[in-house]
Order: structure tokens, then sequence, then C-alpha cells
């Protein structure tokens, strides 16, 4: 246990609380405790081993009582007492100094790289190096930031850095020197000085760089040369070779990935040697059937002859396979695996992995070279030394007749030592060499020489392995005189001419020699010198009492023929004396025919047994083929994943980032973050959108007890009986040729979750506006995945798009994007809310899925068969993931607590109603908006929603209504009718000129039997959408391509409202358009930020800027989106509205009364785009429904009932706040009486649940909606909202611990969290500024998950007082459910996240408050009081510096919103350290004429809190401290510092 405490390294300060602490270890600590686990023998393993192996896995977990005293240096030593009092009964020790002792802190390299961005800094200094030294010099800072840096080695695994780096390494190959090698892999574990102590420290890192030969196969020589040595060193030099090979390399696949190399051109020839030898050293470390036998088997027997190489082979731009010396490359690896099967254990495993006879016979081929034919032969007598029954099973597989045949091609002197020593046993102590010890090498030679003797005599001219004649008989010569030698001295030898078969055929060489020569007209002297040596062999051989008579008789009538080649005489006596041969009984004609019939009949075997070798060739060069084809694509397909990873260089070049580009305006396009009623109204920066997640991966795994040992290396013989030894390919590929599968989803394995596998992939369109993005939606087991830009064929492989055919993808009427950013999403199935199906063109193939991240995507189906397989998919996954937000439900609206929620809870429960609202639930959203419940805007987004609208098409954008009509007065009067558009009647019968062109242009139709419509344009359509949002991104380049490529006219543009009103209400020649929800929650639109050139306007001559707006905007976008927004609410359209929505989607839908009737094709139904088979027909219809637009799904067949009118139309704040009555107390928690004291205010708690110490400030205000109470929190503590038993607590100690309390016992503990401020954005979901930034799935386990983090100092925002909002969500159900909103990501805290950003300033933010409903973002120095919109836009500023009443708090000291669905009057609250709550809005109403808006805060009413009398914790005459502000609904309460709570009541 020591030893582990000790392998934290520097960096670990905490108190071993954590459950995950290995993840504090750095990489060689974790690879030490590694090899110390792999050395302890099985029988030592004790407790000792299981406790170590215990923490390993689960943590030392420490409890907090254990720990007596703790230093570190990351804490705060003082001067003083030593001792302190923590609670009750409790006490803990710190350390104090004393006498000469001073502080000395000092920031590390790895400390500073992750304050200033982690491991992202270090590789960009890779990246900008310009030379040999800077590249030496910058990875020796990677590496020193890595090296004792958890932190920042977690980083360099979680943006896949190691793989970066090799990627910029391998553009810089000409830039690594030896230093910048030798840096690197002593970081990878390599000891320079020390080699025996090298290991892999960092299997991550060295897979990625170490085996990434591409890289060094284009450094400079010696840095080839001492790369490949490296395995060496790991794997024969080390101590710890087996554990490197054992625990690090074994799946690596270290064998495939050198053939690989191989068979590129990516090293030099004069390489080849070393990548050999690499190959060698790396076989011999792991020598098996799977990994090492078969790879290398395969490989040979592809490329060891020129057929191999012939074939196509495929070629990438990435790796160029080399074509043009794989033989020879081949060779050397066959030589390398003759050398290691030397070895007995090694040739036991390859014989049992592989039918060795059958193999040799593989590899030899029909025309070896001489090198090849050595080898085998090297092989064979391998073979013959280790198996006495070898011999029989070459025989049985032809291998000798095929060896006599085909080894002349391929004969050397070497291959002749390697025969003699097959014949006569290896030269070695103790052979004699005069005992044959295989007799059927002697056929095998005669064939040679037979082939030798064709070549000196001419009859084979062409068919052989030697440069001429010449050589032929050196050769011969050679081998004769040998043969010679053997068979005057060796007794086995003469023994084997018994054999008339073995005689028959050295017979038939002699007599085809002597007949040639004798037939020639001029004899050289080396062929009669040959003749003689002949002469005197089979002298030899007759005379040997062996040979049979009749062949003795034979031998002697070629002597006789020889003799007269030999002597030409005119006499025709010979000189040979027969009488020395001792006359035999001649033997029967019938045996020497069945001899010489034997001969004929092995030839045929041969030839059948060669065909059957080369058809089980062609086979394995096949298969060898695709693998070759996959490794290139996999390779490609991995260069290309490396490339897209962008997130560490965007970080480092944003407009904070560490090396920022080049100075200029920042563009920002609307995100799609939906809030409140799918209202988008965050913008992000166009540049910095960025994905944060990548695959997290763990160094941790490197610690592990060690594989049992292998097995014994010898293997039992196989005997001969057990095998068949006929050669089919069948039965050759049960052996080697093993099935490569194609691996057709290769492109999209990468963006797949760890662990997670495909179930299902379907080819659709994203659709965003006007573009669709064709790619997969794909279904994993815990994950699903869009990306764009990949397709699935017809037969299921994933290929770009650019390859795929038009028919796969065209959705029509779309602009289909094939070039614009490839976006990979990705979410578990516990975040999908719900999903809808959607039309597309009135098509019934879209289908939309809702995300709890307050995002959506549209998707487009080819076919409705596919949508319905998705529906059925998704059906099953929200079933099983249960989604469910217990922050909200609708039990708790029936709490006393929350009663008095309607205002922003039932608007934030209608927004649920726009992703999963069912139609049977139309009547409950009617009836809310009757009574006053949702607002007009939240009521007409559900009917958006509910007929099919979505602000993800362009086409189908939601409709809202021009409510106004005055857009030239000064001042806009919201009571006079005057000043609202006649809701009754649609825009293009608002006058009684358009009245009349509509009635004449619907009977012109009629007359002309047409089916007559009143207006050719249409009240909403993709034009529309793209003219009103020009100056937004994405949409201005939808506009620009609807266009073709360029705007319109400038004074044809969307300029002034006023105009466009004019156009669409009143010109007989405009348009009909309504509005678009931008209108009323959006102001950014009306701007252009982007300082785009519309050109000039010709009517004015003024040039196109910004949308002109009326006079009683006062200039200002949020001012007129503010008024606008007050109009949709007021009584008049409340009254009216019933009749608009008639003409939108009731029962005057398609009404010729009302003037209501648009051309047939924009309606549902009217026609079927997947009945027109005529190409040019189904485009046209296409165009007319863009040009026309498409009208909503009709929801209502009768008329809309009215609003209740009577009552208060609205909840305004500047009304009720006088009305307040100080001196009545209400009690508003359920279950609980408490006495009122004479302050305006009830007791609801004491922090007596948190802390025995109630004198503990309150921070905070939680909802506990079991016990239906407000529970207080102090600094640094978190309630789960939705199990309000279970706390989050951050200490702000010298550990940095995080802690997971359930009934205030700790269950889990974060070590290193650093947290200063963190708060909830959703039930389940924690957001901190901490090195561990996001928390999901509370409830006793923490699970990380990164978004994005800032690198360095803490947040500027007080601890506990910082706010997060993302989606908050409650499923729906029964008659009474109620919706839920679906509100945004309020506030990004990336940096470069907040548009034009906060003003500079010099105190610390201590507090900031989010706004669901709005999206406002107050917040709060000791100096300034500050309003912004989601977008970072000034809206308000209060001077506080003459406010400041204390030296001990800020003259503000908590903050909070009051928020309904909709308010006319914003309002904040804020408390004071006098005791003060003070409650403001903002207005522009003290704007002086003629100049731009000025909004102010306003204050609107100020509470003075009184403390109880005989409170002993405040000092007389003194008020609490109000440090918690909250409203509930219409309650608001607060907290103090003296650790209760209290509520005020606001009236209705």
């Amino acid at each position: 246990m020591p030893r582990f405490i000790q392998h934290l390294g520097p960096r670990y300060v905490a108190r071993l609380q954590a459950t995950d602490i290995v993840k504090f270890m750095t990489y060689s600590a974790s690879t030490s405790l590694s090899i110390l686990l792999a050395n302890i023998a099985p029988s030592q393993k004790g407790p000792a081993v299981a406790d170590l192996m215990n923490v390993v896995q689960n943590g030392m977990s420490l409890a907090e009582t254990s720990v007596i005293f703790a230093l570190s240096p990351m804490g705060n030593v003082g001067r003083g007492g030593k001792e302190k009092e923590v609670g009750e009964g409790e006490r803990k020790w710190e350390a104090a100094m004393e006498g000469d002792v001073y502080e000395v802190r000092s920031t590390s390299l790895d400390v500073s790289m992750w304050k200033l961005g982690g491991a992202s800094v270090a590789l960009g200094l890779v990246q900008y190096a310009k030379t040999a030294h800077e590249v030496s010099r910058t990875l020796s800072v990677l590496t020193g930031g890595l090296r004792n840096s958890w932190q920042n080695s977690e980083d360099m695994e979680r943006l896949r850095g190691y793989e970066i780096l090799a990627a910029i390494l391998r553009n810089k190959s000409h830039l690594v020197n030896m230093t910048g090698f030798e840096i690197l892999f002593e970081f990878l574990g390599l000891n320079f000085r020390s080699p025996d102590q090298s290991t892999i420290v960092n299997t991550a890192a060295y897979r990625a760089i170490a085996l990434n030969f591409q890289l060094w196969a284009h450094t400079i020589p010696e840095i080839q040369r001492v790369h490949l040595e490296h395995f060496t060193t790991l794997l024969q030099t080390s101590r710890h070779k087996k554990f490197n090979m054992k625990q690090c390399l074994r799946k690596m696949g270290l064998v495939r990935k050198l053939l690989f190399a191989l068979q590129t051109d990516w090293y030099p020839l004069d390489s080849v040697p070393w990548l050999v030898e690499a190959l060698r050293v790396v076989a011999e470390a792991s020598f098996s059937a799977d990994d090492v036998v078969k790879p290398i088997v395969a490989f040979l027997a592809a490329n060891l002859h020129e057929t191999a190489s012939g074939a196509a082979s495929p070629r990438s731009v990435i790796s160029r396979i080399d074509q043009n010396h794989p033989q020879m490359k081949a060779e050397q690896v066959l030589a390398m695996l003759v050398s290691l099967i030397q070895s007995p254990p090694m040739y036991q495993k390859f014989i049992g992995a592989l039918p060795a006879a059958r193999i040799y016979l593989l590899l030899l081929g029909e025309r070896p070279t001489a090198g090849i034919a050595t080898a085998i032969l090297r092989m064979v007598a391998v073979s013959l030394k280790a198996s006495a029954t070898f011999s029989r099973k070459f025989e049985l597989a032809s291998g000798w007749s095929i060896l006599k045949t085909v080894l002349p091609y391929g004969w050397c002197e070497a291959a002749q030592e390697a025969a003699i020593d097959i014949l006569l046993g290896p030269v070695e102590a103790g052979n004699d060499r005069n005992v044959v010890t295989c007799s059927h090498v002697v056929p095998l030679l005669f064939g040679v020489l037979q082939s030798q003797l064709d070549v000196v005599t001419g009859l084979n001219q062409h068919d052989h392995c030697y440069n001429d004649a010449i050589e032929a008989t050196a050769f011969a010569e050679s081998l004769l005189e040998q043969v010679i030698a053997i068979h005057s001295s060796s007794m086995t030898f003469r023994q084997i001419f018994k054999s008339q078969t073995t005689t028959q055929y050295f017979l038939d060489m002699y007599r085809a020699f002597v007949v040639a020569l004798s037939q020639a007209a001029e004899i050289p002297l080396a062929s009669i010198r040959l003749l003689e040596k002949l002469t005197h062999l089979s002298l030899s051989i007759a005379l040997d009492t062996a040979v049979a008579a009749q062949q003795k008789q034979d031998i002697l009538d070629v002597l006789q023929l020889a003799e007269a080649v030999l002597n030409p005489r005119d006499s025709q006596e010979s000189s040979i004396d027969t009488t020395v041969f001792v006359p035999k009984r001649p033997a029967r004609r019938s045996r020497m025919s069945s001899s010489r019939l034997s001969v004929h009949l092995g030839e045929r075997t041969v030839q059948r047994s060669i065909a059957r070798i080369n058809d089980w060739r062609k086979t394995v060069i096949a298969t060898e083929k695709k693998r070759l084809r996959k490794n290139i694509l996999d390779l490609r397909e991995e260069h290309r994943q490396i490339t897209s990873l962008t997130e560490w260089s965007t970080l480092l070049t944003v407009e904070r980032g560490l090396w920022p580009g080049v100075a200029s305006a920042p563009k920002w396009r609307l995100d799609e973050t939906e809030g409140p009623y799918r209202v988008r109204k965050k913008l992000e920066n166009d540049l910095e959108n960025v994905s944060f997640k990548v695959e997290s991966r763990s160094h941790q795994s490197n610690i592990r007890e060690p594989d049992s040992e292998a097995q014994s290396m010898l293997q039992p013989e196989v005997p001969p009986w057990a095998e068949s030894y006929e050669i089919t390919s069948a039965d050759a590929d049960d052996h080697l040729d093993e099935e490569v599968q194609e691996d057709k989803h290769r492109r999209v394995r990468h963006e797949l979750e760890p662990g997670d596998v495909i179930e299902a992939v379907y080819t659709v369109a994203r659709i965003a506006g006007v573009d669709s993005s064709p790619g997969l939606l794909i279904f994993g087991r815990t994950h699903l995945y869009m990306l764009d830009g990949l397709m699935e064929n017809d037969d299921g492989e994933i290929i770009d798009v650019h390859d795929a055919p038009e028919k796969l993808f065209f959705v029509p009427g779309s602009i289909v994007e094939l070039d614009g950013p490839q976006r990979a999403l990705r979410w578990t199935y516990e975040q999908i809310i719900n999903y809808s199906d959607r039309t597309c063109l009135f098509r019934d193939v879209a289908l939309e899925l809702y995300f709890r991240d307050s995002r959506s995507l549209l998707l487009v189906f080819l076919q409705k068969t596919q949508r319905q397989a998705t529906n059925d998919k998704l059906l099953a996954v929200v079933n099983r993931s249960g989604y469910s937000n217990d922050a909200v439900t609708p039990s708790i609206l029936k709490s006393p607590l929350v009663g008095r929620l309607s205002g922003r809870v039932s608007g934030r429960l209608s927004a649920k109603v726009l992703m999963s609202f069912r139609m049977d639930e139309l009547s409950t959203a009617q009836r809310k908006w009757q009574a006053r419940e949702i607002s007009n805007f939240a009521y007409i987004s559900i009917l958006n929603q509910l007929s099919g609208r979505t602000p993800n098409d362009a086409t189908q954008y939601p409709v809202f209504p021009w409510v106004l009509s005055d857009y030239t007065s000064k001042t806009l009067n919201l009571d006079s009718e005057a000043s609202y558009r006649d809701l009754t009647r649609p825009m293009g019968a608002l006058t009684e000129g358009r009245r009349e062109a509509a009635e004449s242009r619907y009977q012109s139709l009629q007359s002309v039997e047409e089916k007559p419509f009143h207006f050719g344009t249409h009240f909403s359509s993709s034009m529309i959408v793209c003219h009103f949002l020009i100056r937004m991104a994405p949409f201005t380049n939808m506009f620009k391509t609807l266009q073709g490529g360029d705007w319109d006219l400038p004074d044809r543009l969307f300029a002034d409202i006023a105009r466009a009103y004019h156009s669409a209400a009143t010109d007989i020649r405009g348009d009909v358009r309504e509005l678009i929800p931008e209108f009323f929650s959006c102001p950014e639109f009306l701007e252009n930020s982007q300082h785009l050139d519309f050109g000039i306007s010709q009517t004015s001559g003024e040039r196109i800027d910004n949308v002109k707006l009326p006079p009683w905007a006062k200039e200002d976008p949020l001012l007129f989106v503010t008024l606008n927004r007050q109009a949709l609410e007021s009584d008049y359209v409340s009254h009216h509205l019933p009749a608009w929505i008639d003409l939108i989607w009731g029962c005057k839908q398609r009404d010729v009364d009302s003037l209501n009737v648009f051309h047939p094709l924009s309606y549902e139904g009217t026609i079927d785009l997947d009945s027109i088979t005529d190409e040019v027909e189904r485009k046209a219809t296409v165009g007319i429904i863009h040009n026309f637009g498409q009208t909503p799904r009709k929801l209502f067949s009768s008329v809309h009932p009215d609003r209740m009118m009577h009552g208060t139309s609205a909840l305004r704040s500047g009304q009720f706040m006088d009305s307040w009555k100080t001196s009545i107390c209400f009690l508003r928690v359920h279950g609980l009486k408490e006495v009122c004291h004479h302050a305006p205010f009830s007791v609801i708690c004491t922090l007596s649940g948190l802390r025995t110490d109630i004198g503990v400030p309150v921070h905070g205000l939680t909802i506990d909606i079991v016990g239906e109470k407000i529970i207080p929190v102090p600094r640094g503590a978190l309630i789960v909202p939705s199990r309000p038993h279970e706390t989050i607590e951050w200490v702000n100690n010298s550990a940095g611990d995080l802690r997971v309390l359930v009934d205030r016992k700790a269950v889990e503990v974060i070590e290193a969290a650093f947290c200063t401020c963190a708060a909830f954005a959703d039930a389940e979901t924690v957001r901190s500024d901490s090195f561990f930034p996001v928390t999901t799935g509370i409830h006793s386990i923490i699970a990380g998950d990164w978004i994005g983090r800032l690198h360095g100092q803490a947040m500027a925002v007080d601890s506990g007082r910082c706010e997060f909002k993302r989606a908050s969500d409650t499923k729906s159900s029964g008659a009474d459910s109620e919706t839920s909103a679906h509100t945004s990501d309020a506030l990004s805290f990336r940096a470069g996240g907040v548009r034009r950003g906060f003003p500079t300033m010099v105190h610390c933010l201590h507090l900031a408050a989010i706004n669901e409903s709005t999206g406002y973002i107050a917040t709060c120095s000791s100096e300034k009081l500050m309003l912004h919109t989601i977008n970072g836009r000034s809206i308000a500023v209060l001077d506080l510096t003459d406010l400041a009443i204390s030296q001990t708090y800020p003259p503000i000291t908590s903050l909070a919103f009051h928020e309904r669905e909709y308010s006319s009057q914003g309002l904040i609250a804020t408390g004071a350290p006098d005791g003060t709550i003070t409650f403001r809005t903002w207005n522009t109403n003290n704007t002086p004429d003629g100049e731009k808006a000025r909004w102010e805060f306003v204050t609107l009413k100020t509470l003075k809190v009184k403390s109880p009398e005989g409170d002993g914790r405040l000092l007389r005459n003194t008020s609490p401290c109000v440090t918690a502000v909250r409203f509930v609904g219409e309650t608001l309460y607060h907290g103090e510092d003296t650790g209760r709570a209290y509520c005020w009541e606001l009236p209705d």
C-alpha cells in the first residue's frame, strides 16, 4: 500500500478518498505497479495483492473520520492554533508555521500548461515548429507537461492527442532528429542509458506514435534503424521483455503491421533488412499460430512468386503499394522464417498451426528462385530432423516428386548444399556423413542433374535458371563430383540403387545425355569431362551388386555408346570388358515395364498436385488482396478521422484563445438550441462551433493482473494417419486462409462510443432551413448517431455521399448540401425526449426528434417504410429509457407550496406540447388559453407544432400574425384599436382594393375551368422566411442560394418594417405574408451585425443596413420586439385571435367568402408527389409548392371559441407591488405551523437539516418536492432537486474534493475537482467550473462528461452563486397532464461563447441569475448590477458604488428573477447587507425624444427585513444580511446569514 501511495505522484494533493484514485497515477507509476503484479508468482499472491487490486479498482475509500491531520502543498498553512472545532464533538488538526518558516510556491511546467489550455497548447507548439531544433524542444515541452500530470494526460487522451501528434510529425518527418526521437521514446518508456530497464509505460501513445511506420519510414536512415531496433531493446534486451510482450504488445497486431509496412514503398530498399530483423524479433517474442505463423505464411504465399505481384493491387493516395520488389522482400522474410523454425519449440508451434508438408509446396511454387528453393530445402531438413514420419507425409503429398520437377528452376550452390544435408544429415559433431538419412533426395538430385545436362546439350535452351550452358556445365560438374564421392564412400548410398525406379532415373538421364552428344556436330571439352565423370559413375553403379541384371545390361549398352562418343574409332569393337559384370538371372520384362510405368504415372500425379497447389495459392492471394485493401482503407479512414479532429486547434485560435486568428469581427449564427415554445434566439460564433464530444480513454487500464502463463511450447506430434495428404483448396482454406471480413461500417466506427455496436443504419437527409444534408442515422446499442456526408449503398457499405447516386439522397425541393460542414452528432437514448412524424412537401416521410439538450433533428427518409421502422426502434428506445423529469411533475402543482406556480410552471409545462403534444390534447391547450393560463404566443406556437410547422424547415416555418398597423407614430398606444391590424381578414383582404383584386382573380380562374384561388402568393414560404432573416446566418446563405447565388435588388430586400407591412397589407401588387416568431422574440435579426453589403436603395439613395424601425421603437430592436410582444398579448389581440386562427388552422382555411383560398397545391392532400412518375412534371410540381408555400394542416372544423376576457388581463408587476400589505404574514408551507413575530415574514425552516450549526449563512434555496418545503443551502452545497435527501458538496480545502452525500453520509468523493461554483442545469445534470466540469446521473454515482472547459484561474463567480439553465422537461400523462418548457442553454461559459462579451470588469462577478423565459442574464459585482440578453447585449447597468453600506458584504448579496411564461414588465429582486429586498424593473421611459432608447433600472419597491427579538446572533440595532432570494411562483423566499429562511406572498 505505501508503494501505491508513493506512485500517486507529485500532483496528487487529496486525501485518498476517491473511488477512482487510480486516475491520478502517472503512466510510469501504473506501469511499475503492473510489473510488480506480473512478477509475483501465483503461489505468493496473498491478501496484500488482493488488497492492492481492490484499491486499484475501487480506491482506498479512506473515511473522513480517519483523517487526523492533513498537510498539502495546495493548502494554506497559517500561524497560530493547531486545532479547530468543525462540528459537535468533532475536531480537526491543522498545520501552523512557527519560527523562521516561509511559504514558497512554484508553478511547474505541467500546471502552467493545464492553466493555459492543457494538451492543446503543447500540440500547438509542435504544430508551429519550423526547424529540427524547434521540433525537438517542443516535443520536450509536450512530454514534460504530460509525464507527471494526470490532468494533461487525461486531456491528451480525450483529444486523441497522440494520434494528432503522430499526424503532425508525419508532416514534419524531415525535421525529426535524433534528439526528438529520444525525447519521444523516453516518454514512451525506453531507457537509453539502461536499455535493460526499458518498458512500455503508455500503450495509447506507443500504439499511435511508435507503431506509425509511415511516420518513421520518412525520417533519416539513422532514425529508421534506431526506431526498428527499439523492438530488440523491448523484446530481447529489457529485463521486462515478457511484460512488454504479454501485457503491452500482444494485442497490437505488430506482425501484421510490419508485414503491411513491407508491402508499401515507405521504406527504401536499404532499410528493408532492418524491417525484416524487427519482424524477426517480434515474431520470436510471440511465436503463435494466429499472430505470427499464419500472417507470415499468407504473406509469403501471396508475394513469393511473380503471379502475385502481377495482379492488380489496390491503390491509395495515402499508401502506395510497392509493385517492384515484393518477391525480394518476401524472400528475406522467408529466410527469417527458416531461421526461426530452427528452434525446436518454434517448429512445434509452426507445425501445430499449419500442415508443414503442404505449406512447403505452397511456398515453393512452380518456378522457385534460388533463394526460395534453398529455404524450402532447409525447412524440409528441419522437419526431417524433428520428425521421423515427415518423409512419409511429404511423399503422400507428392512433395518429393514436385521437388524433383520444380527444384531445377531454383538450383544454386546453397540449394545443392541443402539437398546434400537432407541426404546425409546436417554437418554437425558426431555425424560422419557416410550414412544416407533420406533416400528420397537421390531422384531429386538426378532430376536436377538431368535438367543441367539438357541445358548443356541444348535440349533446353530457355526454360532454366542458368545464364548459359557454361554455368550449367559448372553446376552439373560440381553436383556429379559430389555424387561420385558419396557413392564411393557410402554403402547406404549404393544400396539406394536396389530400387529399380531410382536406377531407371539415372539410366534415362545418362542415355539422353549420351545420345545428345552422339548427335552433336562438335562436342565441347567441358561436355567431354562431364561424360567421362558420368561414365565413371555409371560403371560404379553397374559394378555394384545391388543393381538388377537387366538394368546392368542397359547401363552396359549406354556405356558402349558413350565409349563411341569419347573414343571415336573406325573399329566397332568395345574396350569395355563385359565379363566383369557378374551374370545374374534376368528379371522379367514385366517388372521393368512396371518401373517405367510408375515413373510415367508419377509425372501425371505431380502435374495434378501442382495444379491444386496453384488453385490454393490463388485463393491465398485473393484473401491477401482483400486484407491489403482493408488495411489501406483503414489507414485512409484513420487519416481522415485525425484530420477532422479540430477541437484542439480551434480552442487555441478562437477569439480568446492562446493564438487568436487575425483580429476581425466575429461571425455569428443562430444556434439551433430552442428556448420556450421552440423559440431560437441564442447566437453562436460561426467559427467556434466545434464539437466537444470526443471518445474518452483512460490509461488506468494499464494496471492489471498478469495473464496466466501460456501453455507449453512443445506440442505432441500429430500421427501421420490423423490427416489427409491429398491437397485441395478446400482443405487448405481450413488451415491458412481466414476469411477477411470486409468492414462495411469502417467509415463510422470511430464515431461510436467505446463499447457501442451498430444495430441499424438508415440513409436519411437532415433538413436545416432550405438545405438538406445527406447522411446516416445509426442506432447503436447505447447511442443514436447522425453523421453527415455518408451513405449506405445497396451492398450495405458506407460510402462518401459524393460517390453515391443522386436517388439515394435527393430530397425534392431542397438544396442538397454536399460540401458544407460535415456534422457528427450523437446522443444517449436517455437524451431522447420524444419524436413526431412530419411531412416534407406533403410527403409523409419525415421524422422530428427532440432531445433533452433543447435541440431537435428533422430527418427525411426515402420511403415511408423506413420511417416506420425508425419509429418502431424509437418507440422501444423511449419506453426503455423511461424518461421523466422529477423536477416538475403534475402532482407538484397540487402542493400548497407551489400552488401559485401558475405563471412560470404552467408556461413551462405548455412548452412540452411543442414536442410530444397529441391531437387529443389540443382541447387541453385550448382550455388553458381560454382560461388565460398560457399566453397568445404560447398558444400560437402550440398550433404551429400540431400542424406540422417546425423551425427546422424553412418551407414549414411557424406562422405568426401581423398584430400592429401603426408603424409611423412616435408613441405606440396599445389601448387604441386603431393601432392594430384587422385579424378577422387575411392579409390579402385588408383593403377594398385588395379584396376586389382577389375576387377578380378567383372568378377569372373559375371561368377557364381551372381550380380557382384568391392569391398567387402565400402567407408563408421558404423565401418569406429567408427574406425576413436575411441578416442572420445561416439564413443569409439560404437567401442567396434561393436567389441563384446573389442578393435580390436592394429595393426588394427587407429593409423597413413599415414598408414591409404596407406591401403585405395594402399594396395591390404586394404580397400577403404573415410574420415569423422572431418578430416577437429575437431582436438580433433586425441588425446587420455582419456588415453585409446589400447595396443602395434606388428609391431613397440610402445604403441598406439595419432594418428601419418604427419611430416608437426608438431605433432599438429590443424595444421593438418587446412592444410587438406586448401588442400580441394585448386584450385586443386576445379577443380577435380566434378569428385569425380560423383563417390559418380552422374552418375558414379554404373559405371563399372570407377571401382565403390559396393555390390548390399549397394544401395538404391535394397531390401525391410519389404518384408522379414523369421527372419533369415532378420537379415542376415541387417548384409550384415552393413558390406558393404550404398551408398548415387544418386543426379545427368549427369556429374557434373566444378567450375569457373578464378580470385582469395579466399580472403586471408595477400594479400589484403597491398593494402589498407589509403587516400580513402568509404561511404557505403545507403541514408546517410556525410562530410569526413582528417582522412581515414567517420562519419556514432553519439550516438544522443540513448543519448542526444553525449560524451558517444561507446561500441558496432549493425546493423539496417530496417534503413540500424550501430547503436552505449553505455555501458550497447543492441539493439534488429530484431527491432532496441527496446533496453535493464541495469544500474549499486543499484536496479540492467534491462529495456526494445521501442522508448526510458521503457515498462518493471526487478528488481534485477544485470546484468554486456549481449549479443544476436540470434535475439530473450539474455543471461546474472545476476540472470535473459536468456531472450527470447523480443518485450516488457521478459520471463526468466533457462539454468544454475553461483553463486559467478559477471562475470569477462566488461559490454557489453561479447559475446554469438547461432543458427542464416533464413527461405528461392523463387528462390533467401538464406540459413543460423546453428551455435554452441560457448562458455558455465557453470561451468566446457570448456575443459581444461583457464589459471589462475591475471587480469580479459574485452573482449571476438567468431568466429561463427570456434568456436575460443578470450579473453583479461590487460596483455594478448589469442586465444582458442571452447574446451578451447590454440592456441596463446600475452603478452600485453609492450603495455600499458594509465592508464585509458587497452592496448586493443575492439576486433572482421573477419568472412567468410571459410578463409585460420584467422584475428582479436583490438582497442587501442591511436586510433590504429591492424589486426593480427596467424600461426606456426616460429616453429623451429623438434619441436612441436608453434602458435603465427602475426601483419599484423596497422591503425591510427585521431580526427576531432576542436573536443573539445579531448585534444590537443591526439587521440580518439577505444572502439568498428566490421566487417560487408568486411567492418570494429569502435566506439570511443567520441561517434562517422566510417567505413573502405576492397578492394576485
